[in-house]
């Protein structure tokens, strides 16, 4: 997959979104009955304090990633929302953005969560997170174009020192994205989110053996 894309993540553990294969399998297939990325508002819900407020969804420019928000490392939309998780994957373009005005790091004080809040409420779209942007009210389904995959998150998530072991969990695991996929109809892969690459075997075997060489010693 190219890298001009826009990524959702999805999780239950906001801001890190660390993976858990059964939540979020169990999220992704709501999403995938639905037919569409809801905003909080079609959801039903009507408070957040995030840059999104009820309105709009927001996303992550992979082409951004490694632009960070001054002072703090690593704090942009991918590292918060997307290496750790389970994300859906559109191709610019193909859906209508909003860039928003990027302001200082919010996330360092109670009045800086207040400002997000407050200026997630306005017409005009605000956000902390440099590679961010947003949609307003929903996304259809019929514009995504993959999901991406947290492989390192994955294979770490497991104490397990056997290279064959951690191999076969992540094998399970993208067949039961693959099963989910087909059953809605939807004609897309699935890829590691830090490469890009397509989840086949090979590309399995080789990503949970290069990670497995970096920090174990035995088989």
């Amino acid at each position: 997959m190219e890298k001009d894309i826009y990524l959702r993540g999805i999780g239950y553990l906001p801001p890190y979104y660390y993976y858990d294969p059964k939540d979020q399998d169990k999220l992704l297939e709501s999403i995938f009955k639905e037919g569409s990325i809801l905003s909080r508002r079609k959801l039903g819900k009507q408070s957040n304090n995030g840059f999104g407020g009820v309105d709009y969804i927001c996303l992550c420019d992979y082409e951004l990633k490694d632009v960070f928000n001054e002072g703090r490392k690593r704090y942009n939309s991918y590292y918060q929302y997307i290496c750790n998780s389970l994300s859906i994957a559109f191709k610019k373009g193909s859906i209508d953005v909003i860039k928003p005005t990027i302001i200082d790091n919010c996330t360092l004080s109670l009045d800086g969560y207040r400002r997000m809040k407050y200026l997630g409420e306005q017409l005009e779209r605000y956000s902390d997170l440099p590679d961010e942007v947003q949609v307003k009210d929903e996304i259809p389904l019929d514009k995504m174009t993959g999901i991406t995959f947290p492989t390192k998150t994955f294979i770490n998530l497991y104490s397990i020192r056997r290279k064959t072991k951690r191999l076969e969990l992540l094998k399970e695991e993208i067949n039961r994205l693959n099963e989910l996929i087909y059953k809605y109809g939807y004609d897309v892969k699935v890829y590691d989110v830090e490469t890009l690459n397509e989840m086949t075997e090979d590309n399995i075997e080789r990503l949970v053996l290069k990670r497995w060489q970096k920090t174990n010693k035995i088989i």
